[in-house]
């Protein structure tokens, strides 16, 4: 009888329900990144410089040498600033 116990037993074992998986973290989820690069311009480089302004027909400038430098060191300063501008409006995209 002893026999016979301990295949019953074994056979109970092996026909059972199946054991518990064990439990672990859950798998990494999938992270896409994307990485765009845009150009953009500043929306001060909008805007229009316009022309270049001109002495009026009557127009009478008189200045002594040290004011005159100072006139043509502004005069150099502006056209500078305003090329310096222009170049960097035209690196700009144009709009779409």
């Amino acid at each position: 009888m002893l026999t016979a116990l301990s295949s019953v037993t074994l056979f109970a074992c092996a026909s059972g329900p199946e054991a518990p998986k064990p439990v672990g973290p859950a798998p990494d989820p999938v992270i896409e990144t994307r990485t765009v690069e845009r150009k953009v311009c500043p929306a001060e480089l909008d805007q229009d410089v316009g022309a270049q302004p001109q002495p009026a027909d009557d127009a009478v400038l008189r200045h002594n040498d040290t004011g005159g430098d100072y006139l043509d060191a502004i005069i150099a300063w502006g056209r500078r600033a305003a090329s310096l501008f222009n170049d960097a409006k035209a690196q700009c995209p144009t709009p779409e």
